[in-house]
């Protein structure tokens, strides 16, 4: 329904925008795609502090703290979205934005393995959620034309909703898991971005669209042991998301 409604949107604005007089010059459709590199304590991954005080008779706390290690590795970034022209060197665009990043559990999971007491071996595995990202940005740009190039560097700025950064670790039989909900986390998403691109055809343009975005998303934590895990730990967590973004964008202007 949503993404319906979101087509409705673009195929209706450009009846819209003509109706505006002179303020609005022209209206465009836009569509991105491309990678999506973490840095900072996104992309960090240090393996100290994971266990604290855990012994063969209270194996019971594992933390995986994510505003000191994100553990994200590259994954990829795409958006759609709607674009205005002023009579001023400005457009100002709305995008509905995705992103994806994996994390690099293999060596979580193997330090992990190594540090748990193990009187006995035992199967064992970690399963961790990705980083999903969902939000819809504001961009007020600047403009610049020269023949039939143009260029654009502006702001960043909307709200967005991480998937919530689910982690468990079997240890046969029993399941060190999350006991808390699970709802999706809301944050407000802001950057830079700048693009060039080429008229190839009259009205199509393709280019390349680079950006920086940050956002911080606070999480609770609540670890028990199951089955049987009466007692349980809980900590309040932090995922310093920071990526530079680069790709492909093509448009299609009225």
């Amino acid at each position: 329904m949503r993404r319906l409604l979101f087509f409705c949107l673009i195929l209706g604005f450009p009846q819209l925008v003509q109706s505006q007089g002179k303020f609005w010059s022209s209206f465009d459709i836009q569509a991105h795609y491309g990678a999506s590199i973490p840095v900072g304590s996104f992309s960090r991954e240090n393996y100290d502090g994971i266990f604290d005080n855990i012994t063969t008779s209270n194996p019971r706390y594992l933390g995986i703290q994510k505003f000191r290690n994100g553990y994200a590795k590259p994954g990829s970034q795409m958006s759609l979205g709607m674009g205005f022209r002023t009579s001023l060197p400005l457009k100002i665009s709305v995008l509905y934005q995705q992103s994806l990043n994996t994390l690099a559990i293999e060596q979580l999971e193997t330090t992990i393995r190594t540090g748990f007491p193990q009187p006995v071996e035992r199967n064992q595995f970690l399963v961790h959620s990705d980083y999903k990202l969902r939000s819809v940005l504001s961009e007020v740009s600047y403009i610049w034309e020269k023949s039939k190039w143009e260029g654009s560097i502006g702001l960043l700025a909307g709200p967005g909703r991480l998937d919530y950064p689910d982690y468990s670790y079997f240890y046969d039989p029993f399941n060190f898991a999350n006991d808390n909900s699970k709802e999706p986390i809301d944050g407000l998403v802001s950057g830079l971005a700048s693009s060039l691109s080429f008229e190839i055809l009259e009205g199509f343009r393709i280019g390349g669209k680079v950006s920086y975005q940050r956002a911080d998303f606070n999480y609770r934590y609540v670890l028990r042991l199951i089955p049987g895990g009466s007692n349980y730990t809980y900590f309040n967590d932090e995922v310093n998301y920071r990526t530079l973004n680069a790709g492909l964008q093509i448009s299609y202007t009225w």
